[in-house]
């Protein structure tokens, strides 16, 4: 009984220190960052404080940057350490969107208009479709949903190392969305 404690304990701890580092952080246009209750507190919390200037830029740049008048396309922060890529156009259907993860790099999915879907998939149902890329940080898969996620303006996703995913996917009243996905190198 004690552990399980302790575990809740440390499971709302980390819920408030994530909160304390997401409070106050707004796209240029004042939407709210809000993390997604998906997201590894642990794992993130880890990878903030091991680079958290590295972090800093990267909300540095989405308060400064105007994505109404951002077109698509790769946008450096912080040389190879961090950098955007605006994606904006048609969302896809599941048998268009590849299953991918990746090792480098944790992924910070931001919807900026409309909304899609994102979802994720347990390592153990995923077969590697295509092997790691080094050029593109990408592993992909063949794998099964176990969740999905309906994502609107503001509302942050974090994919970390080795967590299979997807994104882009239509979601009920969307055909088309836009996002930014930060691209943040990973602390060891």
């Amino acid at each position: 009984m004690a552990l399980h404690s302790n575990a809740a304990a440390q499971a709302k701890k980390q819920a408030s220190q994530v909160n304390k580092i997401f409070k106050n952080k707004k796209l240029v246009n004042g939407t709210p960052l809000i993390p997604d209750s998906s997201i590894n507190k642990a794992t993130f919390l880890k990878q903030y404080t091991g680079n958290k200037a590295l972090w800093d830029r990267a909300f540095d740049y989405l308060a400064k940057t105007d994505f109404d008048n951002t077109a698509p396309g790769r946008y450096a922060i912080a040389g190879d350490s961090v950098y955007a890529i605006v994606i904006q156009g048609p969302t896809k259907t599941p048998e268009q969107a590849k299953w991918e993860s990746h090792l480098k790099y944790i992924d910070f999915q931001c919807v900026l208009k409309d909304a899609e879907t994102m979802q994720t998939a347990p390592m153990s149902t995923a077969t590697i479709s295509n092997p790691y890329d080094a050029k593109t940080d990408n592993i992909n898969y063949n794998a099964t949903t176990d969740a999905s996620y309906t994502v609107k303006p503001g509302q942050i996703l974090l994919f970390f190392p080795g967590q299979v995913h997807r994104a882009g996917l239509k979601t009920d009243g969307y055909d088309t969305d836009k996002r930014v996905v930060v691209k943040i190198m990973v602390s060891n």
